[in-house]
């Protein structure tokens, strides 16, 4: 099994953008996503997995409230959200062709007195 990238989003972060590919892939429908509490997924997890593979997405939920989605591998691999390059970004800037120019400062170091600091 692939791991996942490392793009520097928390899992937490990772799992709800994933959840929410998901819910607008499915118009916000939960096809065939089914509810677990915890401790029902615990006891049957071979199961959730079955489920997860062949009926698509699985809620579980903790103390009531969603905790996590349980996806397939294949399903994770389509709605994998992936970042656009800084490149990208400052390319598709509505401030582009507008004429702004930067200049570097090309002025030399300036002087820092560190006599009075405390080794």
């Amino acid at each position: 099994m692939q791991r996942p990238p490392d793009d520097g989003y928390p899992n937490r972060l990772r799992c709800v953008m994933v959840i929410k590919v998901i819910l607008v892939r499915n118009r916000g429908k939960r096809m065939g996503m089914r509810t677990w509490q915890v401790h029902e997924a615990k006891a049957r997890f071979s199961e959730l997995l079955r489920d997860a593979a062949n009926a698509g997405p699985q809620l579980v939920t903790k103390h009531g409230r969603p905790a996590v989605v349980v996806v397939s591998a294949k399903e994770y691999g389509r709605t994998e959200v992936s970042q656009p390059s800084l490149l990208d970004v400052v390319q598709a800037s509505p401030m582009v062709g507008v004429g702004l120019r930067v200049e570097r400062d090309r002025s030399g170091a300036r002087a820092v007195d560190l006599s009075e600091v405390d080794p």
